[in-house]
């Protein structure tokens, strides 16, 4: 199977937005004439007015959304027609068509922006047979485009002079962009973009998108290291906006030509991988290249690759709910909530293999803060539609916990979806919490519990359990961990720990939920030795946000679970 061009995603992007992804898979494969008819259709098909266009009827864009045919908008588009089917179109000649249509569509809607289409057009011009590689002009205070990088590393590859590229990834910004908003976020890109480039002397900077920067640099060996370093310091000064002020940090990878690679795709894709190992190494540091990378590695950072584009996407990321039931009653008391990634090439993605990935990347904070909303918003829209719902669970991680201002970011979401405190719970494991650190758990801990949101201790048993832990941290409930429930019934041992778990708890004043209850002989067990509030799934599997409402509304229909009647527990 072909490859797709690394550098193809504005012009796709901008046939995908019009449906017309039919007609050009990839750049390198697309006829000029396909190019044409594609351009002139999208465009077309994303206005209100009705165009007549050479060889296509009269359309509108949006029916029953009167317009006026504007004149010099369809000369515009025939211009820019014109120049697609030249034989020799200049590069000069069709950016000055696509400003012309810029120009004219101030009120563009889709998938692809005019400057994305117009780069994706000016990179697929690059690539036609027999056209001259030209650098794009560069501005004075921006740093090239990423269609611009299309061009500009195929014309340092051809003076055949020794270079590196240098990727910069921007640490934990997806969580700086989740808090403060898009907008802002943006103008702390520019900054940085200018900032790098009023230091970049003979260097090229440009912005790849989101977070990451690549800069072409003329150091080569121990001079590239002195180079990262001196970027990773520019990263470090702190930026201002509106009176506030924005400390940043990055992970830096190295690639260079022609060690590491003698085309572009190449080079770019082993920066990137060495900027995945930057990360790994605890950020605000730089990386080099090196060949040893293993297959397991490359697919471990490519699917790193793919998390980080799937906390942009609404479509990838999802949560399935998991009911834990009083089982004297058959009532939902709560529903845990549990990250799905639906990957569109791999398909399900199993938590157990990209949470880890998060963590170790430093997404887990961003992709934390993306599923506590969307478990508020959730709820809300249930509550909104009369359900009778019970509280739900969010699990945070380690690093989550070391943000000092968690507790602000959970107030500011519990405002935003007009939740009460009480309606949400927080699940923390032990490993977790031995990770982080006493003290300052301690205090956003007692932050969280001042909102009035409870606090719940996950995997109990398993980990890092101690009576110290559980005496400081006070948490208002304990789940016991799957592996020792698992077990009843078979393993008198289990059996015993668990018992001795429910009966520390009842001392402690804290409640219990056992986990992954699978059969009715555990659940009367659990049941006889106080234990009445359970989760797994002898009850329900994880359900989608859609049957889980299905679920709720047949609460009123519900009847005790319990088959040993009124009898009091052993």
């Amino acid at each position: 199977m072909t490859q797709p061009d690394p550098f193809h995603d504005p012009l796709s992007r901008a046939f995908g937005s019009a449906e017309l992804a039919g007609i050009v898979q990839f750049c390198n494969q697309a006829s000029r004439a396909d190019v044409c008819a594609a351009v002139v259709r999208l465009v077309a098909q994303l206005r209100d007015d009705e165009v007549t266009l050479p060889g296509f009827p009269p359309r509108r864009a949006c029916p029953g959304h009167p317009g006026q045919c504007q004149p010099d908008f369809h000369a515009a588009l025939t211009s820019l027609e014109s120049e697609l089917t030249q034989t020799q179109a200049s590069l000069a000649r069709l950016s000055a068509a696509v400003a012309s249509l810029r120009a004219r569509t101030p009120d563009w809607q889709g998938g692809a922006s005019p400057d994305e289409l117009a780069a994706g057009l000016e990179h697929w011009l690059h690539r036609q047979p027999g056209h001259a590689i030209q650098q794009p002009p560069q501005a004075r205070n921006a740093p090239y485009a990423a269609a611009d990088l299309a061009v500009l590393l195929p014309a340092r590859l051809a003076t055949g002079k020794p270079f590196s590229l240098l990727c910069l990834s921007l640490d934990h910004f997806a969580s700086l962009r989740l808090r403060h908003g898009a907008a802002l976020a943006e103008r702390l890109l520019s900054q940085l973009g200018q900032r790098l480039l009023a230091h970049a002397r003979h260097d090229q900077v440009a912005h790849l998108g989101q977070d990451e920067f690549a800069i072409l640099s003329e150091h080569i060996d121990d001079s590239a290291g002195h180079a990262a370093r001196r970027v990773l310091q520019r990263v470090g000064i702190e930026l201002k906006i509106d009176g506030e002020r924005f400390a940043l940090s990055a992970s830096v990878g190295v690639s260079q030509f022609p060690a590491d690679g003698e085309d572009a795709e190449t080079l770019l894709l082993r920066a990137r991988q060495a900027t995945a190992a930057a990360r790994r190494a605890g950020g605000a540091t730089w990386a080099r290249y090196h060949a040893e990378h293993t297959p397991a590695q490359q697919a471990r950072e490519a699917l790193e690759n793919d998390l980080r584009l799937a906390l942009g996407r609404p479509d990838e990321m999802h949560l399935h709910y998991q009911p834990i039931i009083n089982f004297r009653t058959g009532q939902v008391v709560c529903m845990e909530s549990l990250a799905r990634w639906q990957h569109p090439r791999l398909g399900m993605v199993s938590p157990e293999r990209f949470i880890p990935i998060a963590e170790e990347s430093s997404l887990i904070v961003a992709l934390g803060h993306r599923l506590l909303d969307t478990a508020l918003a959730q709820w809300q829209s249930w509550r909104q539609a009369g359900l009778p719902v019970a509280p739900v669970s969010v699990n945070l991680s380690g690093r989550q916990l070391c943000k000092p201002d968690l507790a602000d970011d959970v107030a500011a979401l519990l405002h935003r979806h007009q939740m009460p405190p009480a309606m949400l719970q927080l699940e923390i494991t032990e490993t977790a919490l031995a990770q982080a650190g006493a003290a300052p758990i301690s205090r956003t801990l007692d932050a969280l519990k001042a909102l009035g949101v409870s606090i719940a201790l996950d995997d109990f048993g398993c980990g890092y359990a101690n009576l110290q832990q559980l005496y400081r941290f006070r948490p208002e409930q304990i789940k016991i961990d799957r592996s020792f429930i698992s077990k009843i019934g078979l393993d008198p041992h289990s059996e015993v720990i668990v018992a001795a778990l429910l009966s520390l708890s009842q001392n402690f004043g804290v409640g219990v939920v056992a986990e992954g209850v699978e059969t009715l002989e555990q659940a009367n067990w659990l049941w006889r030795h106080g234990c009445d509030v359970l989760q797994g799934f002898l009850f329900s599997r994880p359900l989608p946000a859609t049957e889980m409402a299905a679920y709720l509304r047949d609460l009123p229909q519900s009847r005790a679970m319990c088959p040993l009647g009124e009898r009091a527990p052993m």
